[in-house]
C-alpha cells in the first residue's frame, strides 16, 4: 500500500504502519512483509530484509516485527 510515496503495512491493531520503521525485535534489523526465504515453515508473515526469518522468540515461534517510533 502507498501514501504519499511511502510503503506502508495495515497492522494487526487496524493502523498503517510505514515499512520503513519495522524492526525484528531480537536484533533490531529492518523487517518486511514478506514470508522468510530460508524457512518458509518457520512461519509468520515477515522476515529480515535479506529474506531470511526474523529472529525467533524464546519458545522458538515466529516473531512478529516491531514498529520503530522515531
Amino acid at each position: 500500500m502507498t501514501s504519499t510515496g511511502l510503503t506502508t503495512h495495515r497492522h494487526e491493531h487496524n493502523h498503517d504502519v510505514r515499512v520503513e520503521d519495522l524492526r525484528c525485535p531480537g536484533c533490531g534489523e529492518p523487517a518486511i512483509p514478506e514470508p522468510p526465504e530460508d524457512r518458509p515453515r518457520a512461519g509468520g508473515e515477515f522476515s529480515h530484509s535479506d529474506g531470511t526469518a526474523l529472529c525467533a522468540r524464546a519458545d522458538g515461534t515466529a516473531a512478529e516485527p516491531i514498529e520503530v517510533a522515531w
